[in-house]
């Protein structure tokens, strides 16, 4: 799992890595490239990518069930 935090500082963007205690890296994206690459409408945003590269499920919203399931699913391949 990484985070891509929209925060347009990097300080900023570190502080919400400490506020949520995120045990996983995160990539600091002042520009937005990576939202834009995944046409994120919404936050949370969370893609599940296989190990092949291909997008596997999109959740938007804190669905942690859906989240949960769909990264157990991907891991079992």
């Amino acid at each position: 799992m990484i985070a891509v935090p929209q925060e347009a500082k990097l300080a900023d963007a570190a502080k919400w890595k400490k506020e949520f205690k995120a045990g996983f890296p995160f990539v600091y994206d002042p520009k937005g490239a990576i939202a834009e690459a995944y046409g994120v409408e919404a936050m949370p945003f969370n893609v599940v990518i296989d190990r092949n590269g291909k997008v596997t499920k999109v959740i938007l919203g804190a669905d942690t069930a859906a989240l949960d399931a769909a990264i157990k699913k991907v891991a079992r391949k």
